[in-house]
């Protein structure tokens, strides 16, 4: 699944979400993490990689974090 960031306007593939059900996971997930609950959390999205929650959260693909905040250590 493509999905596009609607503040950073990036894009990145999150390759756990290949399937029918992987998709419905993925939208009640976003919803239940969207109305507060912690995005790590299984009921939420806790099944995607860290670097997929990460994107979610900040709009940053792998390579741009690692050269925001590790690289610049």
């Amino acid at each position: 699944m493509i999905y596009i960031h609607p503040r950073s306007k990036q894009s990145m593939n999150l390759s756990s979400v290949q399937t029918e059900e992987d998709m419905e996971r993925f939208h009640v997930g976003f919803e239940v993490w969207q109305d507060g609950a912690l995005i790590q959390l299984d009921r939420a999205l806790g099944w995607l990689t860290i670097d997929e929650r990460e994107f979610l959260i900040s709009g940053l693909t792998p390579d741009q974090f690692n050269k925001t905040f590790i690289n610049s250590l």
